[in-house]
């Protein structure tokens, strides 16, 4: 397996050394990782893909969630933010149609906040489809013909206007939308204080997205033993999978981030052979 450099961050005591978001980070049982400016190597004792779900409050441009993660959340990590939206699912009173109808003719809602996104900026409203008038020209029967995004619907009763700006008043019951929205977002800087980890944003909020659900995925490798220095946020870190096939000396890497130390670990591990080969020798000349 080859070497893998990444970005980590792990807390003084804890076995759990978590990278960067941005990284895909796996290693096999035995293997070690070298943690920052720590000359000491630690044993991986295996690996998971932590998938962390908080919800969320947002304050433009960063938002909060519940507990210490600063050690699961660092600078630059990126997540996925999800928050509700409202959507017409149903058609109350029509209030006031007005005349001369006409079957198949559209109306769109106006005012309430609607969502944009990538795909449409400008956002799309709730539209009204006549499918039925009586003799005067009345609406008798409409149903929703698209059902509308919104961060916050508008207030009943509602006016709808169509094409040729004709006016009339409709009742309409909103819902949460079917489909859940997702913003990615990476953090800019992330800091806890009384019980709460505020994470600064790259790009704001829409002002009216108070809440919503978080989802982070990273890579963790799980030590062998606890973290013995200080605690560190996203300090430089290297695995090291590749071992010589008879004694499993560690070897060094292409572009390794301190050779000194996988010399020295080789080190500690011919010193610890020879030591093996010369009691066996000790042991084979008191027999003879």
């Amino acid at each position: 397996m080859d070497s893998v450099s990444f970005s980590g961050s792990v807390i003084k005591g804890s076995k759990d050394l978590y990278a960067s978001s941005h990284y895909l980070v796996s290693a096999p049982n035995g293997s070690y990782v070298k943690i920052g400016k720590n000359e000491v190597f630690y044993q991986v004792e295996s690996y998971r893909i932590l998938q962390l779900k908080k919800k969320f409050e947002s304050h433009g441009n960063f938002i909060t969630i519940k507990g210490d993660y600063t050690a699961q959340i660092a600078e630059g990590d990126s997540a996925k933010l999800y928050f509700s939206e409202k959507e017409a699912v149903s058609i109350g009173e029509i209030i006031d149609s007005g005349s001369k109808r006409t079957f198949g003719e559209i109306f769109t809602i106006q005012r309430g906040h609607l969502s944009s996104s990538n795909d449409n900026l400008s956002g799309s409203p709730t539209k009204i489809k006549v499918t039925s008038i009586d003799k005067k020209g009345a609406i008798q029967e409409s149903l929703i013909y698209e059902a509308g995004r919104y961060l916050t619907p508008p207030k009943n009763p509602i006016t709808a206007i169509d094409e040729a700006g004709n006016v009339i008043k409709i009742e309409l019951e909103f819902d949460d939308a079917a489909e859940a929205s997702v913003f990615d977002r990476d953090f800019t800087l992330v800091r806890f204080k009384n019980g709460i980890t505020k994470l600064d944003m790259s790009y704001a909020f829409p002002k009216d997205i108070k809440s919503g659900e978080m989802i982070l995925s990273k890579s963790v490798l799980v030590l062998e033993r606890e973290y013995g220095g200080d605690s560190i946020i996203n300090t430089p870190c290297q695995t090291s999978a590749d071992f010589s096939p008879v004694n499993k000396i560690p070897l060094m890497p292409p572009n390794c981030v301190a050779p000194h130390s996988i010399y020295n670990k080789a080190m500690e591990k011919i010193d610890e052979r020879l030591q093996d080969l010369e009691r066996q020798i000790a042991r084979i000349k008191a027999k003879n």
